[in-house]
């Protein structure tokens, strides 16, 4: 009887005991978003926001009337794609990186990987390697991920070989261009004459 009881007791606390829920940072959620992309130094400051490309130029736009605007869907820790709203060509409207042959972001490497457009069909997929095509280009799309809190865009690239290499946001102010890096010094030993500085993006909702 007194064994009854005690299972009881237990039951009944057990029954009676909130579920924990999980942290909200960890709850997975998509949501809809659409803005500008800002570029920001390695202090954070605002330098101008991402130009939408005009005359091939993807460095900061020089008014507001050319800035990149874009849209995005975001499961929260799933890499995504972003789309171009306000691109000039429509066909290409997807926001990626893309590289030559052999398509790796490694240390001690001088090479670039290009941030520009793809088309709907050459979308891929969250962390898979770089798509191949003629004369041995390579892109990506699905490599962004954000965080909700400070709004800060983060690129990875995915090398051929699966792996994850550090991808670092490059701009070079003489060019007014953007790139992903893998090696900043190395690219700057290699491109003296556009030396380039490391920053960041952050999403600006409209």
């Amino acid at each position: 009887m007194k064994l009854f009881y005690v299972l009881t007791l237990l039951v009944a606390t057990v029954c009676a005991s909130p579920i924990a829920e999980p942290p909200e940072a960890e709850k997975r959620w998509a949501a809809r978003y659409a803005g500008r992309i800002q570029i920001v130094d390695s202090n954070g400051h605002p330098l101008g926001f991402v130009n939408n490309f005009t005359d091939g130029i993807n460095g900061v736009s020089p008014h507001h009337k050319t800035d990149l605007r874009v849209a995005f869907n975001y499961t929260h820790g799933t890499p995504f794609t972003m789309v171009g709203t306000n691109f000039g060509a429509p066909s290409y409207i997807y926001l990626g990186g893309s590289a030559s042959h052999p398509g790796t972001l490694i240390p001690k490497s001088h090479d670039r990987n290009e941030i520009g457009f793809q088309r709907e069909r050459d979308i891929t997929a969250p962390y898979a390697p770089p798509h191949s095509g003629p004369m041995g280009a390579m892109w990506e799309t699905s490599i962004w991920t954000l965080d909700t809190r400070t709004k800060k865009l983060t690129p990875q690239w995915i090398n051929p070989d699966h792996s994850k290499p550090e991808t670092l946001i490059a701009y070079s102010k003489k060019q007014n261009g953007i790139m992903f890096v893998g090696d900043l010094p190395a690219y700057n030993k290699k491109h003296h004459d556009y030396h380039a500085v490391e920053v960041g993006f952050s999403f600006v909702s409209d």
